[in-house]
Order: C-alpha cells, then sequence, then structure tokens
C-alpha cells in the first residue's frame, strides 16, 4: 500500500505516536549507535509496514 501525497502530513504524525508507543527501541538504538543497524533498520521497516495497515484501515472508517 502507498500513501497519496496529501495523506504524507497525517501518516507522519501518526506513524511518530505510533514509533513512541509500539516501537521506542527501534528509535534507541539509531540514537546509541548513531547508524541504522541491519537489525534496527528490519525492525524499522516491519513497525512501518504495520502502520500502514493501521493507517489504511483507519482511512477507510
Amino acid at each position: 500500500m502507498d500513501i497519496e501525497v496529501d495523506q504524507i502530513p497525517a501518516f507522519e504524525e501518526g506513524f511518530y505516536d505510533y514509533m513512541d508507543g509500539n516501537a521506542p527501541d527501534v528509535l534507541e538504538a539509531i540514537l546509541a549507535s548513531g547508524k541504522l543497524e541491519e537489525e534496527t533498520e528490519t525492525k524499522l521497516r516491519a513497525a512501518i509496514e504495520a502502520y500502514k495497515k493501521q493507517f489504511a484501515a483507519m482511512a477507510q472508517a
């Protein structure tokens, strides 16, 4: 699922909240190492995909 350009601001705002609540370890790992390690990237990609599904469901509601 792709995000429409006009939906990006809402997606971005919601994604920050999602990450804070569901994957705070991802940001902590990036800040601690100063880079995006492979394991952290995998977790980040999984979080993005999970939030995209949630965002799509909210948009259809």
